[in-house]
């Protein structure tokens, strides 16, 4: 289903692509922060999975182009952007939040450049493994790892073949590593994404890890170099280690226990996950 009855905006220069699925908990506050964005004109699409809730109901109040179709999130995001009417795309995830400037941020930045990185941040505390989480992510803020470009020129995203679709979880990281190899021109925003992760407990992170074990194993075989600087859990807690300890960021060194027990969770999963699929 294609409803784009509500959209007004004809033209736009930019394209804002949201997978969802049962996301109504989350997407009112998205959602919201779309309409409070410095830049006017934009087109919202949302490829929904097939909700059960009020997710396609909010999206159509929003003015949203509703995609209803089966899929998950790298096929739902390919989709968008083939549907994309805007030169500029910018992939979001419905549990996040903008700040007012990012989107008009995009649409002048991206003009020298292909493909620009949007760093995260937490959108509330959380537990412990969410607030360690929130600090890794502050740890890596254009250190280059573990961050990936989320707004694109849309003939760039395109001629790179979108996002991987068998990489659940690791499909930006992925195109990531493939912008780097093809030399396109990559930048940063200075407006971050708000991530709305929740309270995680140890099983959700644990059954989650799980998950992305197989794109683990796809993106080793794919991109090895890239696989060892940017996925070694090692070298990544010695990076949030450093930020910790550093001046003005003391106060999170608290959390560094958290931050080993993700990691740990993380190479046992990965094990685990490599294991069951011989």
């Amino acid at each position: 289903m294609l409803d784009c009855s509500m959209v007004a905006v004809k033209r736009p220069l930019v394209s804002v692509i949201v997978p969802t699925k049962n996301s109504a908990k989350t997407l009112p506050r998205l959602l919201e922060s779309l309409s409070s964005q410095t830049l006017s004109e934009f087109e919202l699409l949302a490829i929904d999975d097939e909700s059960s809730d009020r997710t396609q109901f909010l999206l159509t109040n929003a003015g949203a182009c509703l995609v209803v179709q089966h899929s998950d999130r790298a096929a739902a995001r390919n989709l968008g952007a083939q549907l994309a009417r805007g030169e500029v795309l910018v992939f979001v995830d419905s549990d996040m939040l903008l700040e007012t400037e990012l989107l008009a941020e995009c649409a002048t930045r991206i003009q020298g450049y292909d493909a620009l990185i949007i760093s995260e941040k937490l959108a509330s505390p959380g537990g412990y493994l969410t607030r360690a989480r929130g600090a890794e992510k502050l740890a890596y803020y254009r250190s280059g790892i573990y961050e990936a470009a989320r707004c694109f020129r849309k003939s760039v995203f395109l001629s790179l073949g979108g996002y991987r679709a068998e990489l659940v979880g690791l499909e930006d990281i992925d195109l990531m590593a493939r912008l780097q190899d093809a030399g396109v021109r990559v930048g940063w925003t200075d407006s971050m994404l708000l991530h709305d992760e929740g309270n995680m407990s140890i099983t959700e992170y644990l059954a989650k890890r799980r998950r992305y074990g197989r794109a683990d194993r796809l993106f080793s075989a794919a991109h090895p170099e890239y696989w060892k600087r940017f996925r070694s859990p090692v070298d990544r807690f010695k990076l949030i280690a450093s930020f910790s300890l550093s001046s003005g960021h003391r106060s999170t060194i608290w959390l560094l226990p958290g931050l080993v027990t993700c990691r740990t969770l993380e190479i046992f999963a990965r094990i685990s996950s490599w294991r069951s699929a011989r």
